[in-house]
């Protein structure tokens, strides 16, 4: 099951695992917005996966990096 979150409650929860993290709501809200990663619309709320996002950095930088 995907874990469905808006940006900055992804953001938190990379931040909880890792507090120095590099991965912003920011960024997060970028890449929605370049659709590299999936959108859904809950009202005016854009919504994505955890799994999404570590999907994508995995792509990104060639390696499994949430083991």
């Amino acid at each position: 099951m995907q874990r469905i979150r808006a940006a900055r409650a992804i953001a938190n929860h990379f931040k909880s695992l890792d507090p120095d993290t590099m991965v912003t709501e920011c960024m997060i809200r970028r890449l929605m917005e370049e659709e590299k990663l999936p959108v859904f619309k809950n009202g005016t709320k854009k919504l994505t996966s955890i799994e999404a996002v570590e999907n994508y950095l995995d792509a990104q930088l060639g390696g499994n990096i949430h083991d």
